[in-house]
C-alpha cells in the first residue's frame, strides 16, 4: 500500500512539474525573448504552452518523416522545454522582487473582488465534477488514444493503423491528417513523462489542465478589453469567468457545438482546438494589436499558429484563416504593411503542412 501511494505521489509530482512548473518557466523565457514584458503567471503559463505545443508539432513531424524512434522525439522535445525553463527560471530570479511578491498580486482586491473570485471557484470546480464525471468515449478513441498506446508501445509514430491492428497501409486514409496533427504524440509523451498510463492521462488528468489553461486565457482577454474602462475591477472579470462556466454547465445540447466538444471530449485535439486554440489565437491578435511594433512579438503568433496545427487537421487551415483575416484588418486599420507582410509569412508553414498532408495521401492512394 504504502509503495502505491509512493508511485501515485510521483506520478503527481511529475504532473505538476511537467505541466505546470515547466510551461510557466518557459512562458517567462518566451516572455522576456519576445519583448512582451508581462509579470503575470497566467501570461506565462500560456505562452508555456504554445511553446510546448509548438515544439511537440515541429520535432514529431520531423521524427515521423525520419522514421526515428519516438524515444528520440521525448528527448529532444524534453531537452527543449528544459531549456527554455532553466533560461525562465534565470529570468525570474533576477526579477526576483517583482517575481515573487504573491501579496502584490491580491494588494489591490476588494472584499467584492474576494467573492467573485470564491464564487468563481466554486462554479469552476463544478464545471471540472461534470466532466470527470460525464466522461464521453467514441470512435475517435481509436483515433488518438490508440494511436498513442501504438507510439509507446512501438516506439513509432504512425507505425500502426489503429482500426486495424495491422500495418498502415493505404486504406488508412487519415495518414496524412495524422502526419501533420500529433496530437496522439503530445498524449504518449505526456504519458512517458509522467508514467500515467495515456487512458487515464487523456480522460482525467489532461481536462484538469486544458480546463486551467481555457479560464486562464478568457481571463487575459478580459483584462486587456477591459483597459478602456476606468472602473473596471477584477469582480467584474471573476463574475464573467462564472457565466462563462454556467454556459458551459448546461452547453451539452447537441454534438455540434463548443460547449459539448469543451466538457465530454477535451482529450481529443479538435476539441481542444474548438474550446482553447481559437481563443488562444484570439488573444495573441490583441496583444499584438496592442503592441503592433514589437516585431519580435511576432514569434507568440507562430508559436499559436503551429499549436493548432497540432491539435487537429483542421487547425492547420483555420488558423492560416484566422491569421489572415487579423493581418488584413489590422494592416488597414493601422494603416502599417509590416502588419500584413508578417503574418502571411508565418502562415508559410501552413501551405508546407497541407502540401505535406496531400502528398502523403496520393502516395498512400498509390501504394
Amino acid at each position: 500500500m504504502a509503495a502505491l501511494l509512493l508511485r501515485y505521489s510521483l506520478h503527481i509530482i511529475c504532473a505538476l512539474i511537467a505541466f505546470f512548473i515547466v510551461p510557466v518557466l518557459s512562458g517567462k523565457f518566451i516572455s522576456e525573448v519576445t519583448g512582451v514584458k508581462s509579470k503575470n503567471y497566467l501570461v506565462f503559463f500560456i505562452l508555456g504552452y504554445a511553446m510546448l505545443w509548438s515544439v511537440v508539432e515541429v520535432v514529431s513531424i520531423t521524427v515521423t518523416l525520419l522514421k526515428l524512434p519516438f524515444t528520440v522525439d521525448a528527448i529532444v522535445t524534453c531537452l527543449i522545454m528544459l531549456a527554455a525553463a532553466v533560461t525562465g527560471c534565470i529570468y525570474l530570479i533576477r526579477d526576483k522582487e517583482e517575481a515573487f511578491d504573491v501579496k502584490g498580486i491580491f494588494k489591490n482586491y476588494t472584499k467584492a473582488d474576494v467573492i467573485a473570485l470564491v464564487i468563481f471557484a466554486a462554479a469552476f470546480f463544478i464545471f471540472l465534477y461534470m466532466q470527470e464525471t460525464t466522461l464521453f468515449v467514441d470512435q475517435d478513441d481509436s483515433r488518438f488514444i490508440v494511436n498513442g498506446l501504438d507510439i509507446l508501445k512501438s516506439n513509432h509514430i504512425l507505425a500502426t493503423d489503429p482500426n486495424t491492428g495491422g500495418e498502415i497501409t493505404r486504406r488508412y486514409h487519415d495518414f496524412g491528417k495524422d502526419l501533420v496533427s500529433q496530437w496522439s504524440s503530445f498524449l504518449a509523451l505526456s504519458s512517458k513523462v509522467t508514467g500515467i498510463y495515456l487512458t487515464v492521462f487523456a480522460h482525467m488528468v489532461y481536462p484538469v489542465i486544458a480546463y486551467i489553461l481555457l479560464m486562464a486565457i478568457y481571463d487575459r482577454i478580459l483584462v486587456i478589453l477591459a483597459k478602456e474602462r476606468e472602473n473596471a475591477r477584477p469582480a467584474d472579470r471573476f463574475l464573467i469567468l462564472t457565466l462563462l462556466v454556467g454556459l458551459y454547465w448546461f452547453g451539452n445540447y447537441s454534438v455540434y457545438n463548443s460547449e459539448t466538444f469543451t466538457v465530454i471530449r477535451i482529450w481529443q485535439g479538435k476539441a481542444t482546438l474548438s474550446g482553447a486554440g481559437i481563443i488562444l489565437m484570439i488573444w495573441v491578435f490583441l496583444l499584438l494589436y496592442e503592441d503592433s511594433e514589437n516585431l519580435k512579438a511576432y514569434l507568440i503568433l507562430l508559436l499559436a499558429d503551429l499549436s493548432l496545427c497540432l491539435m487537429s487537421g483542421m487547425g492547420v487551415v483555420i488558423a492560416a484563416m484566422l491569421i489572415g483575416v487579423f493581418a488584413l484588418c489590422s494592416a488597414v486599420y493601422k494603416k502599417n504593411i509590416k502588419m500584413l507582410l508578417i503574418p502571411l509569412l508565418i502562415c508559410v508553414p501552413n501551405i508546407v503542412l497541407m502540401a505535406l498532408s496531400n502528398f502523403y495521401k496520393i502516395r498512400m492512394f498509390l501504394g
